[in-house]
């Protein structure tokens, strides 16, 4: 049985510049890990799982036109489907043009046999989540993150999650890298919709320590603005599901 503990945010994929990709690990002193090299690595060992291409560009025409050339993160075959996987950073969820064209894209990919996955960006996969989006069991990899689920921080020194988070082998992290902290109350009302949907379900699938751990980074991030939570959080979000 193979184990991967990747000690870094997990991304679309890991091909930057290697000044870039330096310049990442130094600042937060942490790796940036792409969903290719866990992908491949899947590959390696699961029979049932067939990394194709990074970047893959799917196409179609009607009437001669070309009306569709989004080019997907990435193409996996998983048995017998083909699925097209992509990692949405935050524009996916505020901007509203981003969001009709995902819709577009996903709807031609669907109509073309494609099964399409889309990874939201305050997520860290580990076989757990990696069964709940793929519907696939792995069965020689274990796969696991020391960086809890939730959203990113905004140029703090010191990461409030992680000061007393020895337990998920992250000690004293210290952050100097400006990341852009964008929260569910800056969406816009179609991607604050998915977001509710998305925690919903997570919840509904007993994600209940994934959902936490989400909630309680948007609590810190409004403690680090020194905001009222109210303005980080959505009015009546619901974080819990409640079965009939």
């Amino acid at each position: 049985m193979q184990k991967i503990i990747y000690n870094g945010w997990l991304c679309g994929n890991d091909s930057y510049p290697a000044k870039i990709k330096e310049k990442y690990k130094d600042k937060i002193n942490k790796e940036v890990f792409g969903f290719n090299r866990l992908a491949k690595k899947i590959d390696e060992v699961e029979s049932n799982w067939n990394y194709i291409e990074e970047e893959y560009r799917v196409k179609e025409k009607v009437g001669g036109k070309s009306i569709a050339r989004k080019p997907w993160d990435h193409y996996i075959k998983i048995n017998n489907d083909d699925v097209l996987v992509e990692f949405d950073g935050y524009q996916h969820y505020k901007e509203l043009d981003n969001y009709i064209k995902d819709q577009k894209y996903a709807e031609i990919a669907q109509r073309m046999g494609y099964k399409v996955v889309r990874i939201p960006f305050f997520i860290q996969l580990n076989n757990k989540l990696i069964e709940y989006y793929f519907g696939i069991q792995l069965s020689n990899i274990t796969i696991d993150h020391t960086f809890p689920q939730g959203f990113r921080v905004n140029g703090k020194e010191k990461i409030p999650e992680f000061l007393n988070a020895e337990e998920a082998g992250v000690k004293n992290f210290v952050n100097t890298m400006k990341y852009k902290s964008i929260l569910p109350t800056d969406f816009c009302i179609f991607g604050l919709e998915r977001f509710q949907k998305e925690i919903l379900d997570l919840s509904k699938n007993g994600f209940n320590k994934e959902v936490q751990q989400i909630k309680e980074s948007i609590v810190c991030r409004a403690e680090d603005y020194g905001w009222d939570i109210k303005y980080a959080m959505p009015k009546n979000m619901k974080w819990d599901y409640q079965s009939n």
